[in-house]
C-alpha cells in the first residue's frame, strides 16, 4: 500500500498538565508500534504551553482534520481523561479510539467515578476531596491552612491514607501516607500541581487489575484474566517516580473469585458507557471483600506499565492491540 493510501493515525500526546511525561511515553510507544503496512502515524504533540504540533510543525488544532483520519488519544490527566479532548474531537467529527466525552468525564474524575460505583452497588474506599488547597496563600499562612485541612482528614478517616489528584490514571502522583506529618508534607507538594486532591482510606489487601477489550476473540466484552499487582517499596519522594513500580502475575487458583472479577469488570464497563477499552483496579481484602479503586478508559503504555504484562499473558502483541483498537473505529 502506498504511503499516500494509508490511513493517517494521529497520536495525541503531551499536554499542559503534570502528567506530560507519562503522556509522552504512552504516545511514543503507540507511535512506534502502529503497524506501518496499514497506517501512517502522525505525531500530534501538545507542548507544555498548549501549542499543537504535527510531526514537529506547529498548527492550529482546528485544522486537525486536515492531517489525520483517526485519533489515538494518549493524553493523561486533565484534557486527556476528563472528556475535554474527546468533546473537541466530537466537535470536529474526527473518529477516535476510546470512550466518548460523557463517559470519559465520569471515569476520569475519581469523585464522579466513586459516586457511580457506589450507585451501582460496589464498595470503594472512604474518601474526601480537597479543593484549591492553599493556592491563594503563601508561607506560614499556607502551611497553617494545609495543616487544618489535614486535621479534617485525620478526624474523618484513620490512617494510612492514599493521596492522589482527582484526575488521571498514572501512579506518578499517587502517595501512600502513614503519618500526620507526612500527610501535611504530601498535601503541600501535590497542591502545587493540582487544584483538586482526593484523600482516601488505605485498604489493606491484594491489588488486582483487569482489562477489557471490546470485540476481541469473538466476544463483545473480552476480559483479560485478572492479574495481581505487587508494588515496590513505598516512594513518597516529591516529584515524578518511575512507572516500573510493580510486577504483575495471574491471580491465584480461585476460579470463583476470578470469574467474579471478570463479571464485575464487564458490568462496570457497560454501566459507565465505556467503549473499546477499560482497565479496572481492585483491592481484595483478607476477608475476601472486593473494593473498586479506579476505572481507567485510556491505556497507559509507557515503560513498566501493567498493560504490557496483561497483553503478554494472552499472547496479544502491542502492535496487534493497537491495530485492534484502530480498526474497530474505521467502519
Amino acid at each position: 500500500m502506498a504511503t499516500s493510501d494509508k490511513i493517517r493515525v494521529g497520536v495525541i500526546r503531551g499536554g499542559i498538565g503534570p502528567e506530560y511525561n507519562i503522556s509522552l511515553e504512552t504516545g511514543s510507544y503507540v507511535l512506534s508500534h502502529i503497524p506501518r503496512d496499514k497506517y501512517r502515524p502522525i505525531d500530534i504533540l501538545i507542548d507544555r504551553d498548549g501549542c499543537w504540533h504535527q510531526n514537529g510543525i506547529p498548527f492550529s488544532p482546528d485544522a486537525l482534520r486536515d492531517y489525520v483520519d483517526i485519533v489515538f488519544n494518549s493524553l493523561h490527566g486533565s484534557d486527556g481523561e476528563d472528556g475535554r479532548i474527546q468533546k473537541f474531537l466530537e466537535k470536529l467529527a474526527i473518529p477516535f479510539i476510546g470512550s466518548d466525552s460523557l463517559s470519559s468525564a465520569m471515569t476520569g474524575n475519581k469523585r464522579s467515578a466513586k459516586e457511580r460505583l457506589s450507585a451501582i452497588g460496589y464498595k470503594t474506599p472512604k474518601y474526601t476531596v480537597l479543593q484549591n488547597l492553599g493556592t491563594h496563600l503563601e508561607g506560614k499562612e499556607r502551611l497553617d491552612h494545609i495543616r487544618r485541612k489535614a486535621m479534617e482528614v485525620f478526624k474523618k478517616m484513620n490512617g494510612p491514607w492514599i493521596v492522589k489528584p482527582i484526575l488521571g490514571s498514572a501512579t506518578t502522583h499517587t502517595y501512600l501516607v502513614t503519618t500526620f506529618a507526612e500527610l501535611i508534607s504530601i498535601l503541600d507538594h501535590v497542591s502545587e500541581m493540582f487544584s483538586e486532591i482526593l484523600v482516601e482510606e488505605y485498604i489493606e489487601g491484594r491489588e488486582v487489575a483487569a482489562a477489557l477489550l471490546e470485540g476481541y476473540r469473538n466476544e463483545s466484552h473480552y476480559v483479560i484474566p485478572p492479574h495481581e499487582v505487587v508494588r515496590g517499596e513505598k516512594d513518597n519522594t516529591p516529584g515524578p517516580k518511575p512507572l516500573s513500580l510493580h510486577r504483575v502475575y495471574v491471580i491465584g487458583k480461585n476460579r470463583e473469585q476470578k470469574d467474579k472479577i471478570e463479571e464485575m469488570t464487564r458490568h462496570i464497563h457497560r454501566e459507565f458507557g465505556l467503549t473499546d477499552f477499560s482497565l479496572v483496579e481492585y483491592i481484595i481484602t483478607p476477608r475476601e471483600e472486593i473494593y473498586v479503586l479506579e476505572v481507567d478508559s485510556v491505556p497507559v503504555m509507557g515503560k513498566g506499565a501493567a498493560m504490557h504484562t496483561l497483553l503478554e499473558s494472552i499472547g496479544l502483541g502491542e502492535a496487534e492491540f493497537i491495530d485492534h483498537l484502530i480498526s474497530r473505529n474505521l467502519s
